[in-house]
């Protein structure tokens, strides 16, 4: 990852803080969700932390040529703040999602950003219950992986 190359800080410190935020929020989703009827939404505090975790699982390792320095987003900069790193991971994802599902999400009118989509992307993963189906589309991908991803 681009910002943990530039501390000098060694990659491999980030898997298990990777690890336990993912575990942590599926843990707390389980014990809030298993025994009820209700529907996980956005406003879940939880879920959120679930799809924060998944999308550092998908940007951490992945080769600086993927990251983009200038924002894409629309939010106001001040002068003296340097725009933050955009990973794009979207082309990668691209390459086992059925093509209709790429469609609908390059053309959300709300989306207006690669980073947007890999993010709508992994939401649309959840809720469709296709992640573990995607994750071993894209692990058999070697190819696509080594373009992507550092080997680590």
């Amino acid at each position: 990852m681009l910002s943990v190359v530039e501390n000098g800080l060694d990659p491999r410190a980030a898997i298990p803080v990777i690890k336990k935020k993912l575990v942590g929020s599926v843990k707390a989703l389980q014990k809030q969700y298993v025994s009820s009827d209700m529907v996980v939404t956005s406003e879940d505090g939880d879920a959120n932390s679930m799809c924060s975790a998944l999308e550092a699982v998908f940007i951490h390792g992945l080769h600086a040529k993927h990251i983009r320095a200038e924002a894409g987003g629309k939010r106001k900069k001040s002068a003296h703040q340097k725009p933050l790193p955009q990973p794009v991971f979207w082309p990668f994802l691209k390459a086992v999602t059925h093509k209709h599902i790429i469609s609908e999400l390059e053309h959300l009118i709300f989306v207006s950003t690669d980073v947007g989509r890999c993010r709508a992307w992994l939401r649309l993963a959840l809720n469709d219950g296709l992640m573990e189906c995607y994750l071993k589309l894209l692990l058999q991908e070697p190819a696509h992986l080594c373009e992507y991803y550092q080997p680590t």
